[in-house]
């Protein structure tokens, strides 16, 4: 673990020293890109998520509407079948 972070370490302070010894004007367009890649990604993943999110909305809504349906053939066929007849709040068979 030690060789890990040492190795992390390294990099990050090798990492340092290349942007240290960069010119200005590069040094600048390194850290304007570096910024821009992370929020086009951060702009996929959120893109990504919502998409998910839709899909299972979509989904939820359709199992939804097949209940209901499924629902009201049923009344119907009780209602067809028995001969039931709307009083109020009551049903009658």
């Amino acid at each position: 673990m030690e060789r890990k972070i040492q190795f992390m370490l390294s990099q990050k302070s090798t990492m340092k020293t290349k942007l240290e010894n960069m010119y200005l004007q590069k040094r600048i367009s390194y850290g304007y890109r570096k910024v821009i890649n992370m929020m086009l990604l951060s702009g996929v993943i959120s893109i990504i998520a919502i998409g998910i999110l839709f899909a299972n909305m979509m989904n939820y809504v359709n199992n939804v509407n097949a209940a209901d349906q499924a629902d009201r053939r049923y009344t119907d066929e009780c209602f067809t079948r028995h001969r039931c007849h709307y009083r109020g709040s009551l049903y009658r068979i």
